[in-house]
């Protein structure tokens, strides 16, 4: 037996010629036994350079002890031994081999890319799927002793001839077992077989370059917080979140099936902070958002209404339109000789009471108030939220709103206080509706147009009729099938050009 200094002595004839490729470096190494040493074509390392999970994924193809590069057992089998060690050259990040053909002139150049001097193993399946042929040991010595024997053998032994075989263990109590992609139990021997397979196929795979890496990073949290952002409401940001990540795998599945490795996790982890923050940031805007609009609408339309609103702000545009409406006035007769005679605070209180009710009236059929002007209410249908029956609407907030007054009357007059009597003009037509004013100081949502002016008209129009509700001929034509009304012809209001049919309101059809 060799010492173990003479080992390594005659462990340097298998050395790589100088300059050898850049390796990775150990300070002691095992030497094969020495009849072993002796016989052998060509020696290679078996060592295994794991991923920080602990899963071999990419290896070394050239080892450095004491001053020498040795190549790995797989580079080894490939090269043949020492005489092949001149056909490995390497080319700046990656390895070229040439490989013998079979006859003269038929080599083969293989070019290895290295990532961080590793090959990125281009494995073919587990070792229960058998990717490659594995011949029980017994069968072996089985035939082995058959031959000896004179007898036929089970194996023939040349079908071993010009193969590469590797010898090892799957029994999980030799310690040879170690994690790869395909499972935590895999033989050892099963990562040399794929690597010399990666090697002598030339079937590699590439690392992309830094910048595309880069690049696929930049892009993936970019578009995932554009599209995200673009996007209103949390579940189809979600859908879409889903959707892109499925296109980064899909990218990166199709550039693995050309070999070449795109990083998935990196680009995913940059879509999922983009996602997040989006996320984040929309949550923030889009409260924002909701507060303005109900801080907006809560002095004109029901609480209901604004948390309609607010639930969907992208489809409110704070901005004025056209639109067909329904316009009501409301005024109490005489208002101003009561508030003369009475007190105050009297006044005040029967006003309070009776703009409270007519108001809570107002929101419960859907209305928006315009505003108060003195004891006159102001309001319209149809706007913010567009609504089909806001005539039909308005007529009805005009009918409760005298039934209303008879409640209050009577409490009023049980109490010694005056009672109220109120005229109600109501128009459809098209108008101007949206917020109008001064955008630093002031703003108001309300409704201009001649149609607004018609209605403010109809209500004065009540005194010379002895009425109490009337309509205009757009209103009337509208809820006709819906309401009784008695016609009262046609008159020529102030600032129109034509005169204009107008209608006292008496109920609803089925009241």
């Amino acid at each position: 037996l060799l010492r173990r200094g003479e080992r390594l002595r005659e462990l340097r004839r298998f050395a790589l010629p100088e300059p050898a490729p850049a390796a990775r470096d150990f300070a002691t190494v095992d030497v094969p036994l020495a009849p072993l040493l002796r016989a052998a074509a060509g020696v290679g390392g078996i060592n295994l350079s794991a991923d920080p999970d602990g899963v071999a994924r990419r290896e070394h193809l050239v080892y450095r002890y004491g001053g020498a590069a040795y190549p790995s057992l797989p580079l080894a089998m490939a090269l043949g031994g020492p005489a092949g060690h001149g056909r490995l050259r390497d080319s700046g990040g990656s390895l070229i081999l040439r490989l013998a053909g079979p006859e003269e002139g038929t080599a083969r150049t293989r070019r290895l890319p290295l990532d961080e001097g590793r090959l990125w193993i281009h494995w073919r399946g587990p070792y229960a799927e058998r990717p490659y042929r594995v011949v029980p040991v017994s069968r072996l010595i089985q035939s082995y002793v058959q031959i000896s024997q004179g007898a036929e053998p089970d194996l023939d032994p040349a079908q071993f001839a010009g193969a590469y075989v590797l010898v090892g263990s799957s029994a999980t109590g030799v310690a040879d077992i170690v994690p790869t992609p395909f499972g935590a139990n895999e033989p050892g021997v099963m990562v040399h077989a794929s690597i010399l397979d990666t090697v002598l196929t030339g079937d590699v795979l590439a690392p992309a370059s830094a910048p595309v890496r880069l690049a696929t990073v930049v892009a993936a949290g970019l578009v995932t917080g554009l599209v995200v952002a673009a996007i209103p409401g949390a579940a189809a940001s979600v859908g879409a979140f889903a959707l892109l990540l499925a296109a980064f795998s899909a990218l990166a599945v199709g550039a693995f099936l050309r070999g070449v490795l795109l990083p998935w996790a990196a680009p995913a982890a940059a879509s999922a902070v983009a996602f997040s923050g989006a996320m984040v940031g929309g949550y923030m805007t889009e409260g924002r958002r909701k507060r303005e609009l109900k801080r907006a609408f809560s002095k004109f339309v029901s609480p209901e209404m604004v948390e309609t609103i607010a639930r969907d702000p992208a489809a409110f545009r704070q901005t004025a339109d056209r639109r067909e409406l329904t316009v009501l006035f409301s005024d109490i007769r005489g208002f101003t000789s009561l508030a003369e005679e009475l007190p105050p605070e009297e006044v005040a209180r029967s006003l309070n009471e009776y703009l409270t009710e007519m108001v809570r009236i107002v929101f419960r059929n859907g209305g928006t108030l315009d505003k108060y002007i003195g004891d006159a209410v102001m309001a319209f249908y149809g706007a913010p939220l567009p609504r089909p029956d806001h005539a039909l609407a308005a007529c009805r907030t005009a009918l409760e709103m005298l039934e209303a007054l008879e409640t209050l009357n009577a409490g009023w007059a049980a109490a010694g206080r005056p009672r109220f009597e109120i005229g109600i003009g109501i128009n459809t037509g098209e108008v101007v509706v949206g917020f109008i004013g001064d955008y630093e100081r002031r703003m108001d949502y309300t409704v201009i147009g001649d149609h607004v002016n018609l209605a403010a008209r109809l209500e004065g129009l009540n005194k010379d009729f002895g009425t109490r509700i009337l309509l205009s001929e757009w209103t009337y034509n509208r809820v006709r099938r819906y309401i009784e009304a008695a016609p009262l012809g046609a008159v020529r209001v102030k600032g129109k050009e034509h005169t204009v049919s107008v209608y006292s309101l008496e109920r609803l059809a089925d009241a």
